[in-house]
């Protein structure tokens, strides 16, 4: 979608004079979808990337039918959020807050969703999280998680991935969980998420600023098909993107939440098989070496296949890829991809270690690796003093997810 600088005053215009009343949905439908739009930050000033993607999402609604619906919940630098009725080319306001509202807050989520299912009965559900967002990573260790749906009004603030769980598990699950911001896919976050829906899709590595392109993604995410997180996958990947010196396009993979449990038992047994051949520091810990391996996001989010494999003997790494296999059904490979807005082919900047991405190393979905703050080099150190932590305090904050426990980190020296 191209990067047109818009103001959202405009939007708001173009949609008044569609104002009206709630409407209740009687026929029940095959599949309502919330695009939840987190864009009170610089997604919606300057370059207004959601006017652009609500512009290609109204064309796409005339391919969808009367038995689809697509509800946004818009949250903009310069307005109050209000829910938009996307259908037959057109928009309809459906409510408009007569409060500001924070994005970040997960209760907000909860409503939002809720509104959905309130208002549209349906077979099955999906949510699409619009915006920024950093994997599981914390921010500070006084402050809020870094994860996801970043909210400027009165003061920066992240929605925590365990808070947003424990709300969306107080819903019906979910038929899929599309993420369209950047690092999601990990599997600390695929775990976390694991009852709140039947499959999650999205990128462990950083995506482009006008992110998917709505106008063929759209049509996939009502797919009744068995597969449909292929077409949403393909339709997201067809996309080229440019930054740096080179085209790139981004890395996607779909989780199927049904099989992290069985992931997680297999990757205890895979750690423990060789926990012990990685030597360990005057402290006991036994970080691995990282320098070679495939990471997708400043080093702090590696291919999850592709350290498994690093460490793994052949026997052990062919039982944890049957586990791996079924827990991420389906991913696109690509060489070259973006992280932190450099391309690691970009030889005219050292932000990337050397490595070469194959089919067999990378399964596209991240995984945090513990490592020593003394020999981590000079790439991830610039992204940490941003984000205010040092690694010690990520190996810390770690602990705090599910997927610590359930894949015994802790019996593999973490």
């Amino acid at each position: 979608m191209p990067k047109l600088a818009i103001a959202f005053l405009s939007l708001a215009v173009l949609f008044s004079c569609d104002k009206k009343e709630e409407t209740v949905v009687e026929e029940k439908l095959k599949r309502a979808v919330l695009v939840y739009a987190a864009g009170d930050n610089n997604l919606t000033s300057g370059v207004d990337y959601l006017d652009s993607d609500i512009k290609q999402m109204r064309e796409a609604s005339k391919q969808l039918g009367k038995d689809n619906k697509l509800v946004i919940y818009v949250d903009s630098h310069d307005s109050k959020p209000f829910y938009l009725l996307v259908e037959d080319g057109d928009t309809t306001v459906l409510k408009n807050m007569t409060e500001e509202v924070k994005s970040s807050d997960p209760t907000t989520l909860f409503q939002a969703m809720k509104y959905v299912m309130d208002n549209y009965d349906a077979d099955s559900y999906g949510l699409v999280l619009w915006g920024h967002a950093d994997g599981w990573i914390t921010r500070s260790a006084g402050g809020p998680r870094r994860a996801y749906g970043v909210d400027r009004t009165g003061g920066t603030t992240w929605m925590n991935i365990a808070n947003m769980a424990g709300v969306l598990e107080r819903l019906p699950k979910l038929k899929f969980i599309f993420a369209d911001c950047c690092a999601f896919l990990c599997v600390e976050n695929t775990y976390e998420l694991r009852n709140c829906a039947e499959y999650i899709i999205g990128s462990p590595a950083e995506i482009p600023g006008e992110g998917a392109p709505y106008n063929t993604v759209v049509p996939a995410l009502f797919s009744q098909s068995e597969d449909f997180y292929k077409s949403v996958i393909d339709a997201y990947f067809a996309q080229t993107s440019r930054g740096s010196n080179h085209s790139y396009k981004v890395p996607l993979a779909a989780v199927n939440t049904s099989q992290m449990d069985n992931l997680a038992e297999a990757t205890a047994q895979t750690l423990a098989s060789f926990a012990d051949k990685i030597e360990a520091d005057n402290k006991g810990k036994r970080y691995p070496e990282t320098d070679s391996l495939i990471y997708y996001y400043n080093h702090t989010q590696f291919d999850m296949q592709d350290f498994m494999l690093s460490y793994a003997d052949s026997d052990q790494y062919a039982e944890w890829k049957k586990a791996f296999d079924k827990a991420v059904p389906y991913s696109t490979f690509t060489d070259v991809w973006m992280a932190n807005h450099i391309l690691y082919t970009d030889k005219t900047n050292s932000e990337f270690e050397d490595f070469k991405p194959t089919k067999e190393r990378m399964g596209v979905l991240g995984m945090f690796v513990p490592q020593n703050d003394n020999s981590t080099r000079w790439w991830p150190k610039s992204y940490l003093v941003n984000l205010g932590v040092s690694m010690t305090y990520l190996n810390n904050e770690i602990q705090n997810m599910q997927w610590y426990k359930a894949a015994k980190l802790a019996d593999a020296g973490w």
